[in-house]
């Protein structure tokens, strides 16, 4: 993939609007459930994007993270709705698929990815290719690092559920979401 692509009007118009998604949900974030894994996500997908915005190249590096760490974000909404409204039956039954793509997202792709990117930016960077590049790319490599922290947490909470639900109790609010 050519992460070094020219940002062209489309490209930019997606990025900004990557960005005010982003400071909107970091503000909700810091008002509502100020987890600090999640803000840190936030923050640093706003160091890395902003100076992608404002150079000429780059759109691709941060459409591949985005696609890879918000593909999940339908199938987690409804799994943590239906666990914040008390939906068990619904719960359960998301928990799985949940965890599972979660898992495969951040957890095989993500790291696949960023092999490629961390290639074709810092072993082989095309002629033109922005400074930005190599910051950005070096802040979502940081951010793997919490997204490898996050999925822990979900297996982790995900087995302890499943546990605890066979031995007869009331699991619902032992899994740890992401």
């Amino acid at each position: 993939l050519a992460y070094h692509a020219q940002n062209d009007f489309a490209a930019r118009a997606c990025l900004c609007h990557s960005l005010g998604y982003f400071v909107q949900e970091l503000l909700h974030v810091l008002l509502h459930e100020p987890d600090p894994i999640f803000v840190a996500h936030h923050v640093a997908y706003l160091l890395a994007t902003a100076p992608i915005a404002a150079s000429d190249r780059g759109w691709p590096l941060i459409g591949v993270a985005t696609l890879l760490a918000e593909a999940t974000n339908p199938l987690q909404l409804a799994w943590e709705l239906a666990r914040a409204f008390g939906f068990s039956h619904i719960y359960e039954r998301l928990s799985l698929p949940f965890t599972v793509a979660f898992a495969t997202c951040r957890g095989v792709l993500m790291p696949l990815a960023f092999a490629d990117i961390l290639v074709g930016v810092y072993s082989r960077p095309p002629p033109g290719a922005p400074r930005p590049m190599k910051s950005a790319t070096a802040i979502f490599v940081v951010g793997m690092g919490a997204s490898i922290l996050w999925l822990s947490q979900l297996v982790r909470g995900f087995l302890k559920y499943r546990r605890k639900k066979r031995g007869g109790g009331d699991a619902r609010g032992d899994a740890d979401g992401a």
